[in-house]
């Protein structure tokens, strides 16, 4: 019978043990997993931020106007969940408005636009929301729509490229036979 109790608590003990590992190891992988995700929002923020700081550079945005466009990456966290699909929508929001952003800078030192982007880019500003006005409705609706009022539209070639004549094709031997 102390046989049977002894084995008993010795089992136990092992179940304890092995309990107390496998949740041990579960609570690290829970951390590792906030801590990636805590640093891809980090990485995402960032360089968004230094995109912003180029644009400010390269007098595209005002420097007023810089926290403005901050805070559509800084308040994204702030009403929604931390999760992986909220956290794709976020990378997306920020890379299209970078990429716009760029395209139509491009397009403004090749115009000579500036003023007429820099007014566009003022009223982006200015219809941004603030506090809990960044909430998912605004990523996924407002903002986009937002964006697009930045674009311009496709710089077309000037006319004399469209009186150019298009180059000869090459004709084949064989096709010279073919007419003879």
């Amino acid at each position: 019978m102390t046989y049977v109790v002894l084995l008993s608590v010795i089992l136990l003990i092992a179940l304890f043990s092995t309990y107390t590992v496998i949740e041990k190891n579960r609570k690290k992988a829970e951390a590792l997993k906030k801590h990636l995700f805590n640093e891809r929002v980090k990485t995402v923020t960032e360089n968004y931020k230094k995109q912003l700081s180029y644009f400010s550079d390269a007098k595209l945005l005002r420097p007023k106007h810089v926290p403005a466009m901050q805070a559509i990456a800084s308040n994204f966290f702030v009403v929604q969940a931390h999760n992986d699909s909220n956290l794709i929508l976020m990378e997306a929001c920020l890379d299209n408005l970078s990429s716009v952003l760029a395209s139509e800078m491009a397009k403004a030192h090749v115009t000579g636009n500036k003023d007429e982007l820099a007014e566009r880019v003022l009223h982006f500003a200015t219809e941004l929301p603030s506090g809990r006005g960044f909430n998912k409705i605004f990523y996924e609706e407002q903002l986009p729509s937002l964006v697009f009022t930045l674009k311009s539209p496709d710089i077309l070639p000037s006319p004399e490229e469209d009186l150019q004549e298009p180059e000869p094709s090459e004709v084949h031997n064989d096709d010279k036979e073919a007419i003879h």
